[in-house]
Parts: structure tokens; C-alpha cells; sequence
């Protein structure tokens, strides 16, 4: 039986008090360590998909991500200020996606939005939510001294080309944006680059982290990188076994099954026909 990604988003609220807007819940604000939040989303409907994160700094807050739409990063907002009275001063962008770029209008207009080149040049391309874009790009990494050591790193290729992590040294906390998908979930891999992925997962697995805030779905911890990385590397296989068998991608979509530790993982209605499309290119590129 396949698990709802509404089942595994709601997952996120069973050790967490739920931050309402009206008569809906839209996200679960959970405390991951000293001065730093997540806002687990809890369904997989706007005005929030994906999960958002603040880091409270010696003068500012940091956010990761906006959600999807306005109505979303100002309840987060809200949030924020019932913590503490320090300002918004930047907003980390950790790809290009809707989902987690959407609520930036928002946003202060003083502040900075930060990611990785790749990220700006897709939202001038691209930007239906229409986005502000970053004003402050990094190739690999910035690093914050304010009161904490904050690091944005850009470790390689994977959801996209785009992606960057928020990693705070000190505290163990990684937050991955959408290079974890995490509660039994096949993950998106429409803009991805598989092969890249599973070399990046090492990157965050040797940061050794603690906690970790994903782009989807509840908190997670190491194990649970060590996991989609697992995942990635079977779904690769799996795709790529068809391929060698010389089938068409035409008859590999009508055939394919994934492998048996992941058919009950969810997202397959909505992603499994895109990834596969996606990992075939992949695979093709490289013959």
C-alpha cells in the first residue's frame, strides 16, 4: 500500500505544537536547537509544500526558504517575531523551485536573498511565482560569524543544479532543502541529476550532522541521508537495468516497478513517470 505524501508531511505533528492561520494549519513550528526553528509543513496543498527553517544570529534572522505562497512566509513571520524581536536580514534560497521560493514577496524588501548562481540565472528564466531575485550569489560557499558559525555550502549537483544546505558546525544542524526528501517518499527528479546526487548525499553524510531539517517531510537525523541515498542508488539501478535490456523508454514506463524495499514509498502517481523520464536522459547522456 502506498503511503500519501499527506500522511508523511502529517507525520511532522506528532511531537510538535501546530502554528494555525485561520481554521487551517499550515505548518508545525518545531524547535531543532538553541535559536534555530523549522516550519514543518503538514500537507502537501499551498500555501505551504515544502518545510522552511530560521536561525536566530546576533543581529538578525536567517530563513531558509518562503514556502508557496505569501499567506505562508507571513504566518512564518508572525512566528519569528513571537521568538524574538531581532529583524529578518536574510532569506537563503536553496533552489529555484516555487515551492520554496513563492512566499518571498513577503519578505522585507531590505533584506538579503542569498543562493547559488545557478539558482539566480534559473529565476530570471523562470519565476511564475515571480520571485525577488538573489542579490547575493556564491559559487561554493559564505560563511557567517554572528554569534554562531552559520555555513552555506553548495556540495554538488542533485535536485538541481542549484543547491545549497545551511550547515551550523557547532550545533550539528544540517538543513538540506530538497536534497533530502524524507518519510518514505520517491522525491522529485524532474530538474536532477541522479549521479551527482548520490555523490553530494556523501558530502552532507560526512558532515556527520545531528539533526536535520529536509525539504519534505518530518525531521530527520544521518540514518536518514545514508537512507535516500540508498534509494538513489536503487532507483539508478533499476532504470538503468531496463535500459541495458534494450527496451524503449515507451515500454519502460508501462513496465517499470521499483525496486521491492520502495513500492510502498510515496509519490509515485506524481513523480514516478517524470524521474524515470529523467534518469533515462541521464543514463542516455552518458552512452
Amino acid at each position: 500500500m502506498r503511503v500519501s505524501l499527506a500522511l508523511l508531511l502529517l507525520a511532522a505533528s506528532v511531537h510538535a505544537s501546530p502554528v494555525k492561520s485561520g481554521p487551517r494549519t499550515i505548518f508545525d513550528l518545531e524547535r531543532v536547537g538553541d535559536g534555530v526553528y523549522a516550519a514543518i509543513a503538514r500537507r502537501p496543498a499551498p500555501p505551504a509544500v515544502s518545510n522552511a527553517a530560521f536561525i536566530i544570529l546576533s543581529d538578525g534572522v536567517l530563513v531558509v526558504d518562503s514556502h508557496l505562497k505569501p499567506e505562508a512566509s507571513k504566518v512564518l513571520l508572525r512566528e519569528i517575531k513571537k521568538i524574538t524581536d531581532k529583524p529578518v536580514r536574510y532569506l537563503v534560497q536553496t533552489h529555484h523551485h516555487s515551492d520554496h521560493v513563492g512566499g518571498n514577496t513577503a519578505f522585507p524588501g531590505a533584506i538579503d536573498i542569498i543562493a547559488h548562481k545557478r539558482t539566480r540565472n534559473r529565476l530570471k528564466r523562470w519565476n511564475p511565482t515571480k520571485a525577488r531575485l538573489p542579490d547575493l550569489v556564491l559559487k561554493d560557499e559564505i560563511i557567517f560569524h554572528r554569534g554562531r558559525e552559520l555555513q552555506v555550502l553548495y556540495v554538488g549537483r542533485g535536485h538541481t543544479d542549484g543547491d545549497i544546505v545551511v550547515w551550523l558546525p557547532t550545533s550539528k544542524i544540517l538543513i538540506t532543502g530538497d536534497l533530502l526528501f524524507h518519510g518514505r517518499t520517491i522525491g522529485f527528479m524532474k530538474d536532477g541529476f541522479v549521479g551527482d546526487w548520490i555523490q553530494t548525499m556523501d558530502s552532507l553524510v560526512a558532515l556527520k550532522p545531528e539533526s536535520v531539517v529536509p525539504g519534505h517531510g518530518p525531521l530527520a537525523g544521518s540514518q536518514d541521508l545514508l537512507a535516500f541515498k540508498s534509494y538513489l542508488i536503487a532507483f539508478l539501478a533499476s532504470v538503468q537495468a531496463h535500459f541495458d535490456r534494450g527496451e524503449s523508454l515507451e515500454k519502460t514506463l508501462l513496465t517499470y516497478r521499483l525496486p521491492k524495499a520502495y513500492r510502498d514509498w510515496g509519490m509515485q502517481d506524481m513523480a514516478l513517470a517524470s524521474n524515470i523520464k529523467r534518469v533515462w536522459k541521464e543514463i542516455k547522456r552518458a552512452h
